[in-house]
């Protein structure tokens, strides 16, 4: 299922449901996105096709020109500010010319704001859509004609009328499909599925190929977790010490009850100090919060910010959360300490509370910390996974160059054969692709077990004879391509282990007939038969599985250069590769990748979580911490006169501090067994987004808990240790 679209989806789509659509508009990005004024020359990767309805549907605030008066012409573009201050400086933009690489001169007909960094569909410059109707011919871009609609590639939005449904428009698609789709798609043994999403739901749900850059709706809720975490480890932590601190206020209790306050007055009183203490608390956050948020921003890869004016419904939300969130922490204290007796207190006699509830807030506290440190541990064992595992290919020391100008085409065998002329260049390779920045589709015919040809539309990737040898690629059943063979480059092709099993040819591939690009006449691109079954490799992140695959051989320029270089020395490497660039390839600034960076870049939102998620971890675990000494500190005030007693008697400090860390300790072994099925089942929840996941050993857990309770320990032994080390005499002399 694919976010793209064909390019007359949209406009059928109004024209057959009226009623329910409004408008539309597509977009469609541009490649070779150089343009030039006189002889300067700009690269800009962020431009994109779009009807002049694009500002029919969205709000983009114009600064120069009028929505209603641009994109309608062939040759006009619409630029953000920054890249208008970029290229023009103070001149005013409007009516000024663009040349770009490819050929095109646009007109500047309008300068919008720049884009908010949380907005879906990001660019720096919009181009007339009707432009490329000079590439297709007026009566192709504008046709309805049925073979177009299985020719994807367009981002389609519609624009619903006031009383608009996209279920009239669902519900009325069976009619749609087979007036304009469904003829071609028998012939292909295919089929097309409609599927619609509102535009707010899209960032962080959509799931489809091809979709733009999107966030995880399941972060979310995991961070969401976390801080709902912190906020109940805070609120027990409050309990905690409230009703450790009891003592304190007991005689302020029991004389406020015999002057005649009432019960309620009292628990109101402690409830109102636990609000003003979490509103407090909050407005302290708010500022810490925009000190800090630059940090975070860095650590998250963010743009985020408070912008407390145009949010203030907002705070106000987190203003009643916090009031709620005093209220629960403040509830137990006040019950507790306004039913003190006046007689029992003013005479010494109280009540130590419910010494069973604090332990077991101190089980949730752990409970929690421990959650955190075997999540944490967990995704970085999953990261390293991604990392270290074998990818069917040796992605060190391989640098990727994309060739975006027609002269760097023309000229990349004479610019290959000169980069191997240096010994630190051991191999080159051309490639239509690269794993992890995503593979074609095409539909193509393959011979079945009977002898039939059927139909599916299976990913593939065009190479130059030495593209195998350059990723160090694996041969599992037949041979490579053999350039001197001059059937290679027509009649053959090579395939994955998965296109064999999905073929369901096994290891009976070898000969089987597999037309390249079928055509709905039964023709193809390339009538091939498979030659060899390549290793399976990851051409996509381990999100995936890995899809079958076919390789087809080209003595035509591709793209995309990969070489294998010594690693020893990268510097001189990168600046000879530099300098050949600039003789081959003058059109375009030299840009380069690495193969190991550009892999790594798809695990970027796990690194990010694991990053964030161990600090949220450390935060956990030092305000557990925090009320553990403070429950330490009251239980050792409470037993100073036994811990005087025993150690009159002999007891040494070792035995005393053991006396005082052995029940806490309990405490956090329970902890351990509460926490580590509820982490188990979370874990194996967030592995399911991969496709290849480790598997998290008992150890994991083992040290998770270790690491709890040696903080546990630690923290407890802090004050155990001064209590031990505390003079008899001085608790003993008034008795």
């Amino acid at each position: 299922m694919f976010a793209v679209t064909a390019l007359p989806l949209a406009p059928a789509i109004k024209l057959e449901f009226p009623e329910d659509v409004e408008q539309y508009c597509r977009y469609r990005n541009m490649d070779n996105n150089l343009f030039q004024i006189d002889d300067k020359k700009y690269f800009e990767d962020n431009v994109w096709w779009a009807d002049s309805t694009v500002f029919e549907i969205f709000s983009y605030e114009f600064l120069r020109g009028e929505p209603s008066e641009t994109l309608d012409d062939p040759n006009e573009i619409v630029l953000t500010e920054s890249f208008a201050s970029r290229i023009f400086g103070e001149q005013d933009p409007l009516g000024q010319f663009l040349e770009t690489g490819n050929g095109f001169v646009f007109t500047v007909t309008g300068v919008i704001k720049d884009l908010p960094q949380n907005s879906h569909l990001k660019f720096e410059a919009l181009a007339s859509m009707v432009t490329l109707a000079q590439f297709y011919g007026a009566e192709v871009f504008h046709s309805l004609d049925p073979n177009l609609f299985w020719n994807v590639g367009y981002y389609s939005f519609v624009k619903l009328t006031e009383g608009g449904s996209i279920d009239n428009i669902m519900r009325g698609f069976p009619a749609f499909n087979e007036k304009y789709i469904k003829a071609l798609g028998e012939t292909l043994n295919a089929k097309f599925q409609l599927m619609a999403q509102r535009l707010d739901k899209v960032h962080l749900n959509s799931k489809l190929k091809y979709e733009l850059p999107t966030g995880n709706i399941g972060y979310v809720y995991i961070f969401g977790l976390v801080a709902l975490f912190l906020l109940l480890i805070g609120c027990i932590n409050y309990m905690n010490m409230a009703t450790a601190q009891s003592a304190g206020r007991a005689t302020e209790v029991g004389i406020r009850k015999v002057a005649g306050a009432q019960r309620g007055s009292l628990q109101l009183q402690f409830l109102l100090e636990s609000v003003v203490i979490s509103i407090l608390a909050y407005i302290l956050a708010v500022l810490a919060v925009e000190l800090l948020l630059p940090t975070f921003n860095e650590l998250a890869g963010r743009e985020l910010s408070l912008n407390i004016g145009e949010n203030l419904n907002y705070y106000g939300l987190f203003l009643l959360v916090r009031v709620v969130v005093g209220l629960i922490s403040g509830s137990y204290p006040a019950f507790y300490l306004s039913s003190f007796v006046p007689v029992e207190v003013l005479k010494g006699k109280l009540s130590k509370g419910s010494t069973t509830l604090r332990k077991l807030l101190v089980v949730v506290q752990f409970s929690i910390s421990i959650i955190m440190i075997i999540c944490t541990l967990g995704v970085i064992s999953q990261l390293k996974y991604m990392q270290n595992t074998d990818l069917g290919f040796d992605k060190d020391g391989l640098v990727v160059m994309t060739i975006r100008d027609t002269t760097g085409a023309r000229n990349l065998a004479a610019f290959r054969d000169e980069l191997l002329t240096n010994p630190k260049i051991l191999k080159a390779g051309t490639s239509s692709s690269i794993p992890g920045s995503g593979y074609g589709i095409i539909v193509q015919r393959f011979e079945t077990d009977e002898g039939e040809m059927s139909e599916k539309a299976i990913n593939f990737v065009v190479v130059d004879k030495d593209y195998l040898d350059v990723m160090d690629m694996k041969i599992l059943l037949g041979r490579e391509f053999d350039p001197e063979l001059a059937t290679d480059l027509e009649e053959s092709c090579l395939i994955n282990q998965s296109c064999a099993e999905n073929l369901g040819w096994g290891e009976n591939a070898i000969g089987k007939k597999l037309d390249f690009g079928a055509a709905p006449d039964g023709t193809a691109t390339r009538n091939t038969r498979v030659i060899g079954v390549v290793k399976d490799f990851h051409y996509s992140s381990l999100h995936n599985l890995i899809d079958p695959l076919i390789i087809i051989l080209s003595d035509e320029p591709l793209q995309t250069i990969t070489l294998r270089i010594d690693q020893r020395d990268l510097e001189s490497s990168l600046r000879f590769m530099e300098e050949k660039w600039n003789k081959f390839c003058p059109t375009f600034p030299f840009s380069y990748e690495f193969m190991d960076d550009n892999l790594r870049a798809q695990y970027e939102a796990e690194e990010k979580t694991s990053r964030i998620f161990s600090y949220f971890t450390i935060i956990c675990m030092f305000i557990a911490c925090l009320g553990l000494l403070g429950l330490t500190a009251y239980a050792t005030e409470q037993r100073i006169r036994e811990i005087s007693i025993r150690k009159v008697l002999g007891a040494t400090d070792k035995s005393i501090v053991y006396l005082l860390t052995s029940n806490f300790a309990i405490l956090v072994i329970i902890a351990n067994v509460i926490a580590w099925p509820i982490a188990w089942l979370g874990m194996k929840k967030w592995m399911e987004n991969f496709a290849y996941s480790t598997k998290l050993s008992l150890f994991l857990y083992v040290a998770a808990g270790l690491i709890a309770l040696i903080i546990a320990i630690l923290t407890i032994s802090i004050r155990a240790i001064r209590a031990a080390r505390t003079n008899p005499a001085d608790a003993l002399k008034y008795e």
